[in-house]
C-alpha cells in the first residue's frame, strides 16, 4: 500500500486520467484514505508541511506529481466523504475519504523548471543589553582602585534571532504553538545547545478570497543567546549561574523547557 508522510492510502483503480491538447495538459487521481488523515494527507499531495488535526507536525513534503508524468504537479484537491449510514441512528459514518487529486503544469511564473518555494529561514544578528547590579564590578585604577563600582553597568550579549516562514499551511497548530511560547529547548535544536535558544512568538496570516479560505503563511520567531536564559551573571562567582526558584531540587526555572520539534519536525527541511 502506497503512502506519503506516513499516510497510507490507495489508489483507486481505473481512476488515472491524462488529457493533452494545444493548449497543454492536465490529469486525475482519485485515492481512498482513512477519514481521520485525510486533511493531513491532502496537505502531503499539494506539498509544504504536514500537520495532523490537533495541529502536529509530523512530516514535509514536496509538490507531489502524476505519476510516470513529472512535467505535471498537484494544482487541487477535492475531499468528499465515502461512507454508509448508521442504522440505529440513521446518520451518514464516513470510515474513508475519497481524494479527487488534480494534476496542471506549474504556471511560467512559477519559475518553469524552478522548485517551489515553501519555507524561508533568516537570521539576524545582534545583541540584548543585560543590566549588572550595583557592585558587580570594580574599578580597575585610580583613587578607587579595586572598589566596588556603585554604578549599575550594562553588558551587550550576542543574541541570533531565527525567523522561519511556512507556506501553504493547511492547519493552524494554535495549540501547539500557544504552549511552547516563552519556553526555550530541551534538546539540541538548529544546533543550539539546550537552554539557549527561547521560542518569542508565531504570526499567522493568510488570504480570503471571494472563491473561498488560502492556506496559512505562518512565521516562527526563536532568539539564541550566548549564554543560558535561565541564567544571570553572579559577581561571586566571576560566571554566569542557572536560577532556580527554591534550590535545583524545585525544578522551577524562569523558563520552562520544551522540545521543539513539534514546531519544525524532526529530520525535515528548517
Amino acid at each position: 500500500m502506497p503512502s506519503l508522510a506516513g499516510i497510507s492510502y490507495t489508489v483507486l483503480p481505473n481512476s488515472l486520467h491524462f488529457n493533452i491538447n494545444r493548449t497543454g495538459c492536465k490529469g486525475q487521481m482519485k485515492v481512498h484514505s482513512a477519514w481521520s488523515t485525510r486533511f493531513a494527507l491532502m496537505q502531503a499531495f499539494l506539498g509544504g508541511p504536514v500537520y495532523t488535526s490537533g495541529g502536529v507536525l509530523i512530516g514535509w513534503t514536496a509538490r507531489q506529481t502524476f505519476p510516470d508524468y513529472p512535467v505535471m504537479a498537484v494544482s487541487a484537491v477535492d475531499i468528499a466523504g465515502f461512507g454508509v449510514i448508521d442504522e440505529s441512528s440513521g446518520t451518514p459514518v464516513y470510515p474513508k475519504a475519497e481524494l479527487t487529486i488534480d494534476y496542471e503544469p506549474p504556471p511560467e511564473d512559477d519559475g518553469g523548471d524552478e522548485p517551489d518555494v515553501t519555507a524561508t529561514e533568516e537570521l539576524t544578528f545582534g545583541g540584548e543589553f543585560i543590566l549588572h547590579a550595583e557592585g558587580t564590578w570594580n574599578w580597575l585604577s585610580g583613587v578607587k582602585a579595586d572598589t566596588p563600582c556603585m554604578q549599575q553597568m550594562s553588558q551587550l550579549l550576542p543574541t541570533i534571532d531565527h525567523v522561519f516562514t511556512r507556506k501553504n499551511v493547511m492547519i493552524l497548530p494554535k495549540t501547539v504553538l500557544t504552549a511552547a511560547i516563552g519556553k526555550v529547548n530541551s534538546a539540541v535544536f538548529k544546533g543550539v545547545p539546550i537552554g539557549k535558544m527561547l521560542f518569542a512568538g508565531a504570526h499567522a496570516r493568510r488570504e480570503i478570497t471571494a472563491s473561498g479560505e488560502r492556506p496559512y503563511e505562518l512565521t516562527l520567531t526563536f532568539k539564541e543567546r550566548t549564554e543560558l536564559w535561565n541564567a544571570a551573571y553572579s559577581p561571586a562567582d566571576k560566571a554566569w549561574i542557572e536560577l532556580y526558584a527554591g534550590g535545583a531540587s524545585t525544578g522551577i526555572q524562569p523558563y520552562y523547557k520544551s522540545d521543539f520539534a513539534g514546531l519544525l519536525g524532526e529530520g525535515v527541511p528548517l
